[in-house]
């Protein structure tokens, strides 16, 4: 198999892992057993599902609801409002993903191992930092970010809303940290890989 094959399925490899980890209902569940009660979980157990199905573009909030049984009251007003601009938000970060991969395999083509160097340090430095900022300056970073995103102030919920219970702070930040890690190990792969490509022959 010639190096730019090795290179394009390297890429291809780390992408998948990244669209796994940016959509996987088990890792919002995950992070919900240590942030949310148990009693809010039990009310909308299939809850995390939809939205995350929603959030990556899998269809029309109310037709996720409806598939899972869930009733559209278990929304405020705030997040119906809110909720499509941040799947909008998704589909633009995924197309400049798939612009970024499309880019690096054409680079890949002539130079497959500086191609996977430059994108592994990258992802790494990318995932570095979201893991520092998770930790260290999570409340200034979440509010600026959603000032500068949004238009509105909808992604404030009301507390007493089982959204707000089920969705509180710590769960953004303990799902930043598993974003951000998972992303390191996605650089950290292409960076092993690119070693690997320099000693191919």
């Amino acid at each position: 198999m010639p190096r730019w094959a090795g290179s394009a399925a390297a890429l291809a490899l780390s992408l998948g892992w990244l669209h796994l980890l940016a959509g996987a209902p088990w890792l919002h569940r995950l992070v919900q057993r240590v942030v949310a009660p148990a009693w809010a979980r039990r009310q909308a157990p299939a809850l995390p599902g939809a939205l995350a199905r929603f959030v990556t573009g899998d269809g029309e909030l109310e037709a996720c609801f409806r598939e899972t049984g869930l009733e559209r009251a278990l929304l405020p007003a705030e997040a119906r409002r809110h909720l499509p601009e941040v799947q909008q938000r998704f589909a633009f970060a995924g197309s400049l993903a798939q612009g970024a991969a499309i880019a690096a395999v054409a680079l890949g083509w002539r130079a497959p191992a500086a191609t996977l160097r430059w994108a592994g340090w990258t992802l790494l430095g990318l995932g570095l930092g979201g893991v520092v900022g998770a930790l260290f300056a999570f409340p200034l970073l979440w509010a600026r970010y959603h000032r500068l995103a949004y238009r509105t102030e909808d992604w404030r919920l009301p507390a007493e809303s089982l959204l707000a219970i089920l969705y509180p702070e710590p769960f953004y930040r303990l799902l930043a940290l598993a974003w951000g890690g998972g992303i390191v190990v996605a650089g950290g792969g292409l960076l092993a890989s690119s070693r690997l490509l320099e000693g191919w022959r």
